[in-house]
């Protein structure tokens, strides 16, 4: 704005000295402009004839020429205006349009914010039910161990009630057939001894002595009903391989 400023005093200062030194205006052409640096200035203004009426045309000359510059200030600040409001329509514009680009653009974000936050939402709950599934097929799982444990340990109580059972069973048939054999077992010990003492006395072998059953046994040791047959063929057998020396 100053640097034009003084481009238009120039203008002026130079429009006086041309006419100061021209005694004659007849023909005189407006000063072109296209020396000056600044391009505002190079445009020629509006062409006018000048008024020599007054003062033989020197003071209208010189009242036109400082009409011409003041225009030409007047114009230029119009059209810098002009383009300051250009500018600042195209600078609203343009705001306008990314103001409205952001919209779009938050909305964007904000849908697919909402979409990934759903989908967080499903994988979430998915996630939470295979969870639960999960859990309670463990419960079912400890259940069922704990009832296999429960039935494991009453198998293995009856397994040992049945051991014991059968041990207690062989016990009682052992003891039973023990009880049996025993006074047989006795009575065979008796008669050996009763054989070996004839045989020191030196009693003869057709000695009714020598009959099983002169030998002595025991009253504990005496054959029953039931025995008599097996201690008679044992004490038999006994006797016969028995040899007087």
């Amino acid at each position: 704005m100053i640097k034009a400023r003084a481009s238009c005093l120039a203008l002026v200062g130079v429009a006086i000295e041309g006419f100061i030194s021209k005694p004659s205006l007849e023909g005189m052409q407006i000063i072109e402009l296209s020396t000056f640096t600044d391009p505002e200035l190079a445009k020629p203004p509006i062409p006018k004839r000048p008024q020599l009426d007054f003062d033989s045309g020197r003071a209208g000359y010189i009242a036109n020429t400082v009409e011409q510059v003041l225009l030409l200030l007047r114009d230029m600040d119009e059209l810098r205006n002009l383009k300051k409001h250009e500018l600042f329509l195209s600078v609203k514009r343009d705001l306008a349009l990314a103001t409205q680009a952001t919209h779009v653009v938050e909305e964007w974000v904000n849908q697919a914010f909402c979409e990934m936050k759903e989908e967080e939402s499903k994988y979430f709950a998915a996630q939470k039910a295979q969870l639960r599934e999960a859990e309670n097929q463990l419960a079912i799982a400890l259940t069922t161990i704990t009832e296999l444990r429960k039935k494991l340990v009453l198998k293995d109580k009856e397994i040992e009630k049945a051991k014991q059972m059968a041990y207690n069973q062989g016990q009682k048939e052992t003891e039973t057939h023990l009880k049996s054999q025993l006074p047989v077992v006795c009575r065979i010990f008796c008669l050996q001894t009763w054989i070996e003492a004839l045989n020191v006395a030196g009693v003869d072998s057709n000695s009714e002595l020598r009959n099983p059953n002169r030998a002595f046994y025991p009253p504990a040791i005496r054959t029953r009903p039931a025995l008599q047959s097996s201690v008679s063929t044992s004490t038999s057998a006994l006797a016969s391989s028995t040899k007087v020396p």
